[in-house]
């Protein structure tokens, strides 16, 4: 089933080295594929750790979730970290959570996103 991607769509926040924040949804698979460039991107090469806020999600399939475990693997495998992190109560803490998928508090706790 196709869901219609809204206008927020995924959206993929460089808010500083080695740390980003998603928003929006994970609706198509250029979506995975953006998600797997940005993080891969971001750890240039899997040789940097990175944290991953996906408090302001509002769509995480199954699909984006396997993505997600994939680039943490990958990235453990060469001796660094994808770290995911969400804000307790949010879609991704609860989907990460049910799904027995390590999630962190994220740096700026409880704080909406800004700009």
């Amino acid at each position: 089933m196709n869901h219609p991607a809204p206008a927020d769509s995924l959206r993929i926040h460089h808010t500083a080295p080695g740390d980003l924040r998603v928003t929006g949804g994970v609706y198509e698979q250029e979506d995975l594929e953006r998600l797997d460039f940005e993080v891969t991107g971001a750890t240039e090469g899997f040789t940097r750790n990175v944290s991953l806020d996906l408090s302001d999600i509002d769509f995480l399939p199954s699909l984006a979730v396997g993505t997600l475990i994939a680039l943490a693997r990958r990235a453990e495998r060469d001796g660094v970290a994808v770290t995911l992190t969400a804000r307790a109560g949010t879609l991704a803490h609860r989907v990460l959570s049910v799904v027995g998928v390590p999630v962190g508090e994220p740096a700026g706790g409880t704080g909406d996103l800004v700009g």
